[in-house]
This record gives structure tokens, C-alpha cells and sequence, in this order.
């Protein structure tokens, strides 16, 4: 097995040791008031960012009726799902209050997601051919494309499937939750 395949298959395990270490060592600042509500709001944008990918991507058809997104996120950048997870996972690291790990934890997963997106990059251009390698060269990685965003399609019939598919990554704040609950006890 190639290590990107490697990667791309424990990819969950693979991401989590920042997080892991996050909540096992967080506690060194003691800004509550502000740590909490920050870290929240930026998983709330991670969130958000994952609802509104999963509803141009949908991944919950049949694969005969799935196609290449080109709407919605998928029009300013071509990972929309992967940068709603950076969210989430730096808003879980503000919540854990270790602040020198947020760019620690946010250069381990692009690092990750760059290997799992190389990957992916090479199956959708065979599975697409020249319509994915047009996107491709039109629509940046990581850092969204600023246009104009004037139909955005924030949301479309997929909205409700999405939502109750994705409402589910916030729980990544209930290790965390959990932890200050039983800190406080």
C-alpha cells in the first residue's frame, strides 16, 4: 500500500493526534469566556462550510446519479470539506485552550488532507477527464477564489439530507465539553 493510500485509509487516525493531545494536555490558558464562545463560533463556521459542500457534492445518490460539484463552495474552492474540517478541528484546539497548538494543528491537517487530496485529485481526473481538469485549473485548493457571489446557491433540495449529515461534526466539542464539566465537578 502507497503512503498516500495509507494515509487516505486511517485518515481519522492520522488527524487526531493534535486533537488527542489538545484535550488531554488543554487547560493552560484561563480565558473561559472567551476560549468557549470562539471556539464554538468557529466550529459553527466549520459546520456550516461542511453543510453547504455536502449539499452540491452528494455524496448520499447513488453513485450513477453523482457528478462533478462545480456549484455552491465548489465554485471558489475545490476542497470546501476539507476546510470546513480545519474549522472544526481549530475551533476544538481553542476550546481545549492550548493556544500555540492552533497552528500546530492547523499545518498537521493541511499536511494530511494534502496527501488525501493528491490522491483524490488523480481518481476524479480519471473518473471526469477534461471537465475536472478544467475545474481543476479554474478553482484554487485551499484558499477560496474571491468572485462574485452573487448565486452562491447556499442552499438547494439537498439541504435537509445535509444538514442531518453533517449537523453531526459538531460533535467534536463533546470531549471537550465533557472534560471542563468533569474539571469543574
Amino acid at each position: 500500500m502507497s503512503f498516500s493510500k495509507y494515509i487516505d485509509k486511517y485518515r481519522p487516525i492520522v488527524l487526531s493526534p493534535p486533537l488527542i493531545f489538545a484535550l488531554w494536555f488543554g487547560g493552560e490558558s484561563n480565558g473561559d469566556y472567551f476560549t468557549w464562545p470562539l471556539g464554538v463560533a468557529v466550529c459553527l463556521v466549520g459546520a456550516a462550510i461542511r453543510i453547504w459542500a455536502e449539499q452540491h457534492i452528494n455524496r448520499t445518490l447513488p453513485d450513477r446519479d453523482r457528478h462533478l460539484a462545480l456549484t455552491g463552495p465548489y465554485k471558489f474552492a475545490r476542497n470546501p470539506l476539507y476546510i470546513g474540517n480545519l474549522f472544526l478541528c481549530t475551533g476544538a484546539v481553542i476550546v481545549s485552550k492550548l493556544p500555540w497548538m492552533i497552528p500546530l494543528t492547523f499545518l498537521w491537517h493541511v499536511a494530511v488532507y494534502s496527501v488525501v487530496i493528491r490522491l483524490e485529485e488523480g481518481i476524479l481526473l480519471e473518473k471526469y477527464g477534461e471537465p475536472y481538469r478544467k475545474f481543476k485549473s479554474e478553482v484554487p485548493r485551499w484558499f477560496p477564489k474571491v468572485m462574485d457571489s452573487g448565486n452562491m446557491e447556499l442552499t438547494n433540495s439537498y439541504f435537509r439530507t445535509a444538514f442531518l449529515a453533517e449537523a453531526r461534526s459538531l460533535s467534536i466539542l463533546l470531549p471537550y465539553a465533557l472534560k471542563e464539566i468533569f474539571l469543574h465537578l
